[in-house]
């Protein structure tokens, strides 16, 4: 998933599981800005998603924002990893705003 190659596929596929799916960690893939932004309403359907590693894929401040637009949707998070991602304090700030949300985050 390099630089957003075949982020589509993923998004499509992550998108069809709704209700289904539990944990995804797309760790170390590279996703960057732009896949972040793809794979963001696609992770807003995931209602079922209680584990989210997206860890070492260069997601800068946009992809945090596109991140964070879709945790509002995933209640049921419990474990959230976005370690090693240039994002700054705004993008930081970005995802915090919606963890507010989250009862069930531990991690």
């Amino acid at each position: 998933l390099q630089h957003g190659v075949g982020v589509e596929v993923v998004a499509a596929l992550v998108g069809r599981s709704g209700e289904t799916l539990t944990s995804l960690d797309l760790s170390n893939n590279g996703l960057g800005t732009e896949g972040c932004q793809t794979l963001s309403a696609a992770l807003g359907r995931l209602t079922a998603l209680a584990q989210l590693d997206l860890s070492s894929n260069m997601l800068l401040l946009e992809g945090a924002q596109a991140v964070a637009s879709s945790l509002v949707h995933l209640h049921l998070l419990a474990s959230l990893n976005l370690r090693d991602n240039t994002m700054g304090f705004e993008g930081y700030t970005a995802i915090a705003q919606c963890l507010g949300q989250h009862p069930h985050l531990k991690d």
